[in-house]
């Protein structure tokens, strides 16, 4: 598969992404990882999407890697924090490589590493102890992401290969 990029503009000047998609042999440890988040189904395949407060845009729930922890760690730790959900039926779909100032100066480099997973449990929503927020959560059909999310083609293909990823699970 070729590279998927994006050019976002922010005050702070342009970020390159380019979605990576696990081979499955990557070494982890080897990538400067600083976000893991998860594109999490429940068991009518519908999307898992939060938001820390009402006027915030909607996306998926996920954060920093802890000392130690493995990229699954981090991910389940995320979502109990923020939406309360445990998960199971994990898989790293890729990565997203972040270069910021890519086209002045190339300041840093990072990855953010995607998850998929299906949900386990929905718990009773709480406040979660990083942002002192309780986040809004909402299953949505697939169908209607746009309506909720736009992340340009980096996410686009980020998302498709969640949907492809649970559509595997489903036949199985």
């Amino acid at each position: 598969m070729n590279e998927i990029n994006t050019v976002n503009k922010t005050k702070y000047g342009n970020i390159k992404l380019t979605w990576l998609p696990s081979l499955g042999t990557e070494n982890h440890d080897a990538l400067p990882v600083k976000q893991v988040s998860g594109i999490v189904f429940d068991e009518l395949g519908k999307l898992l999407i939060s938001r820390s407060t009402p006027t915030k845009n909607w996306g998926i729930a996920g954060g920093k890697p802890e000392s130690s922890e493995t990229l699954v760690d981090t991910l389940k730790r995320e979502l109990l924090e923020e939406v309360n959900v445990k998960i199971k039926d994990t898989k790293l779909l890729g990565y997203i490589k972040v270069v910021e100032n890519f086209d002045t100066n190339p300041s840093e480099l990072y990855y953010q590493a995607k998850m998929f997973g299906i949900v386990d449990k929905v718990l009773d929503s709480k406040v979660d102890p990083a942002s002192g927020n309780t986040y809004q959560r909402v299953f949505i059909p697939y169908k209607d992401l746009s309506m909720y999310i736009s992340w340009g083609d980096v996410g686009n293909i980020m998302f498709e290969t969640a949907y492809r990823e649970l559509k595997n699970q489903i036949s199985k």
